[in-house]
């Protein structure tokens, strides 16, 4: 799945990744099935001020 999809994984801010959860010794991952790049301008990022 990288290797297909090497430069819209190390070229996007922000990917919808798609795909089964797996959990091994407690450890949880993510089987990529589908890689989607998203906009920028779709995601909406807020500040927090935690003083």
């Amino acid at each position: 799945m990288y290797e297909q999809n090497q430069v819209t994984v190390t070229r996007s801010r922000f990917l919808l990744v798609e795909g089964p959860l797996q959990n091994q010794d407690n450890v949880i991952h993510v089987k990529a099935t589908r890689l989607t790049p998203l906009d920028d301008k779709a995601v909406e990022i807020h500040s927090h001020d935690f003083h």
